[in-house]
């Protein structure tokens, strides 16, 4: 299999692309002709329109996830994204509360500073997120029933995945008591340590991007695909992967603040 690379902002999603046809195996046309790509997704493979039109029920869940993670590229992390309030972008605090905003066209992730008294993220009112366990950033995260829209919270599915290679349900969210429902989401690291505003993005920024990947996987399988959960793991769940996608995250976020901006977010370090 050859590699299709798409870079998409803080991270890689790393998409095979098949050199036979993905439902019976050809290696091209029944004339000899080079093998067809789904026009959407651009990934799969197919010998024949018939092919492809048999494969087209299994097939479109990873067409649209994949599609959604190209337009991650436009519409996610070139976006700047900054605090409401200067003070958040210059101090830190003890948590962050994580909300879906109405902006007339829809629903927008909003992430303000929120103050929990001398309670952490390892505190029995939270529970533990595991992928910020492998990323190497422990944070602990609190539903806020009253807090945020009244619909439920996309951002704490995306948070909630499972990062276990070998589980059964490695890529899917996970039904954590205290981080499903509905309103928004409170985030602080279990080791008591403070936030900020900018490690808070560059995380739910990161792990949008790797949940598009993750969340294929069983899908993929289930459709028959011999998927290298190791090499998931190795290329997208370690505290290095993490650090490169703060890395490119900032480097993106230094080109669309102001000056002033600029020179705060030069001194913010990665959490890891």
């Amino acid at each position: 299999m050859a590699d299709a690379v798409k870079e998409l902002g803080s991270g890689t999603i790393k998409a095979t692309v098949n050199k036979l046809c993905s439902v019976c195996g050809a290696s091209s046309k029944p004339d000899g002709g080079v093998l067809q790509r789904c026009g959407q997704c651009k990934v799969v493979t197919y010998c024949s329109a018939d092919c492809q039109k048999q494969d087209w029920p299994a097939h479109k869940i990873l067409c649209k996830s994949i599609l959604q993670a190209s337009r991650r590229r436009d519409n996610g992390c070139v976006r700047k994204v900054l605090p409401a309030r200067y003070q958040e972008l210059t101090d830190m605090f003890s948590a962050f509360a994580i909300t879906l905003e109405e902006n007339g066209k829809g629903y927008q992730t909003s992430i303000a500073a929120c103050n929990i008294g001398d309670k952490h993220g390892s505190h029995p009112l939270f529970i533990e997120l595991l992928i910020s366990r492998v990323l190497g950033f422990p944070l602990g995260v609190s539903r806020h029933p009253q807090m945020g829209s009244p619909v439920p919270n996309t951002v704490a599915e995306m948070l909630s995945v499972d990062p276990d290679h070998e589980s059964s349900t490695f890529g899917q969210p996970l039904k954590q008591p205290g981080a499903t429902g509905t309103g928004g989401l409170i985030v602080a690291r279990r080791d008591g340590r403070q936030l900020h505003f900018f490690h808070v993005s560059a995380f739910v920024n990161y792990v949008s991007i790797i949940a598009i990947e993750l969340g294929t996987v069983k899908q993929r399988e289930k459709a028959g695909e011999i998927v290298d959960r190791q090499e998931i793991k190795n290329r997208l769940l370690t505290p290095a992967a993490f650090e490169e996608g703060f890395r490119r995250f900032k480097e993106k976020q230094m080109v669309l603040v102001s000056e002033q901006e600029r020179k705060v977010l030069e001194k913010v370090e990665c959490p890891v």
